[in-house]
């Protein structure tokens, strides 16, 4: 298991930022890797709009002789509010 941790982390050009945690718990098998994430209550918050999410996404890479192949299934469910004053959209 492997937590990433976003403690008001910038994006691109400053004016996003990402707080909460995700959590990756990684395994494999004979011709197979998996990772689930599962987050609740990430929060990733622009100048506009906040958006706060939960849910969770396996993503899993088989391998069958030299073809890779990836599945993704997961659910995520979130909020989206539109900030009032987009001068005080930083947390």
């Amino acid at each position: 298991m492997w937590n990433h941790v976003f403690s008001r982390c910038s994006g691109r050009g400053g004016t996003t930022f990402y707080n909460g945690t995700i959590k990756s718990t990684w395994t494999a098998s004979s011709g197979s890797t998996s990772v689930k994430h599962d987050a609740t209550d990430f929060v990733v918050k622009g100048p506009r709009v906040s958006v706060t999410l939960s849910g969770s996404r396996e993503v899993t890479y088989t391998r069958a002789g030299a073809v890779v192949t990836k599945k993704r299934i997961g659910s995520w469910t979130g909020t989206l509010t539109k900030n009032a004053d987009p001068s005080k959209s930083l947390p």
